[in-house]
């Protein structure tokens, strides 16, 4: 028999909400994330979002997955986080939202929860061992390994995008420190990147498809910034899979849609750090829409059920 799960993506731009049945969502609904307005004010938009995909829906699940910006302790607290969602370092996610919904919650980083997703639905199915990587404004993982999610002892698994590079520009990353990945690699570090070069500012996603149009008349500059991020990103991945040596590398993100410059310069990032042994590992496209909603309802369903 199928079970409903209700699940909310809580990320710095928007919420959105699903109900999820059998690995898909068949119903779903986005807010503006409020970001900048304090914990209350996001957990209330949240609550609200989920408690109206009940309703309409009509589903008569009591159970909330949550997938979330910052660093999620086993608690469902949020022990690190960065100002793009305003007070939300201390936030007690799970009691929170079982206060506004009245709905059993469990609560996982968003990216984990990507990860988790399409390990079980998406394009990780059949493999025991991979890793995600979310390349937005932010660089994050996940990583499965022998069938388990790896969170780590404070939930900090995965974060891929502070992993330092050799030879970077002393661009300041999005932790305080300089020469990760992220301050290169990910949307927001190739807008700063683009904007230094050049004086202009495009977002991340634009500058990716300045890079993939020839008829664009920031492509040469934007096409440099994305070889520069693919190259970051294929060292900081080869990192990755010499320590851990997954089966398979799923690509998401907006960054992603960079194409073939992005994809070119991550190999050639690849391969040259690498092990020969690792270095074909291959590196794909994530195939779910809303993974991150997947995922952290088949994790509140499993976790709920070893309890």
């Amino acid at each position: 028999m199928s079970e409903d799960t209700l699940a909310i993506d809580i990320g710095g731009t928007k919420i959105a909400a699903g109900l999820v049945r059998d690995g898909q969502v068949v119903a779903t609904e986005i807010c503006p994330t409020p970001s900048q307005e304090g914990r209350e004010a996001i957990l209330d938009a949240a609550a609200k979002l989920a408690l109206s995909v009940k309703r309409s829906s009509g589903s008569e699940s009591d159970l909330l997955g949550v997938a979330s910006a910052g660093v999620i302790d086993q608690r469902g607290r949020v022990i690190y986080a960065t100002d793009s969602l305003k007070d939300w370092l201390g936030t007690d996610i799970n009691s929170g939202l079982a206060a506004k919904t009245g709905l059993q919650t469990v609560s996982l980083n968003d990216v984990h929860a990507h990860a988790w997703g399409e390990y079980l639905f998406g394009g990780g199915r059949g493999y025991q061992n991979l890793i995600l990587l979310a390349v937005g404004t932010g660089l994050g993982a996940g990583l499965i390994l022998d069938g388990s999610l790896l969170r780590g002892a404070n939930g900090v698994a995965g974060h891929l995008g502070h992993i330092d590079i050799a030879g970077l520009p002393p661009q300041p990353c999005s932790c305080g420190k300089s020469g990760h990945a992220e301050a290169v690699s990910s949307g927001a570090g190739m807008q700063r990147c683009f904007y230094r070069s050049t004086g202009v500012n495009l977002s991340g996603s634009q500058i990716a498809a300045a890079a993939s149009h020839a008829d664009n008349e920031y492509h040469q500059q934007a096409k440099a910034t994305v070889r520069n991020a693919g190259y970051a990103l294929g060292r900081a991945i080869a990192c990755m899979l010499n320590v851990v040596n997954p089966e398979l590398v799923i690509l998401t993100g907006s960054v992603t849609r960079a194409g073939r410059v992005l994809g070119e310069s991550l190999q050639e990032g690849l391969k040259a750090s690498a092990i020969d042994l690792v270095a074909e590992t291959p590196v794909v496209l994530g195939e779910l829409e809303n993974a991150a909603l997947v995922g952290a309802a088949a994790w509140a369903r499993r976790e709920t059920n070893e309890r």
